[in-house]
């Protein structure tokens, strides 16, 4: 079994009968002006939309976490449903044991932070 994990599930979302008609078309418009550049000659502009599309994710994640909760909620049971099914096919489940018998990641304790900033001296002709 093949899977194309990140670009099948980013176009489960920009495929998703719920995603608003207007986000899609502006995404659309956004790949098609953006990414002009990676248009591979011989692709339809669907075929272009469905592989570029991916980089629109980072322009348009506020408008995505900003749409209706029905809708996110939509999109979100029909992702869990896909994961649940390719960890089943991967027999992911019960294997927590195994992976804590074999993996011990190393422990950095955050109890003591070090200063990320240190002052600078004061510069007199700043004005300060």
């Amino acid at each position: 079994m093949e899977i194309h994990l990140a670009t099948n599930y980013q176009n489960m979302v920009f495929d998703h009968p719920t995603l608003p008609a207007d986000l899609r078309r502006e995404v659309n418009a956004w790949v098609k002006a953006e990414c002009k550049d990676e248009w591979k000659k011989g692709d339809t502009e669907e075929q272009f939309i469905y592989k570029s599309r991916k980089k629109a994710i980072g322009p348009f994640k506020r408008r995505m976490w900003e749409m209706p909760a029905d809708v996110r909620a939509a999109i979100g049971a029909d992702l869990e449903k896909t994961f649940a099914y390719l960890f089943e096919q991967l027999r992911v489940k019960g294997t927590r044991a195994a992976t804590d018998r074999y993996v011990k990641p190393a422990l950095a304790s955050h109890a003591a932070p070090r200063a990320a900033l240190v002052a600078a001296p004061d510069d007199a002709e700043a004005g300060e």
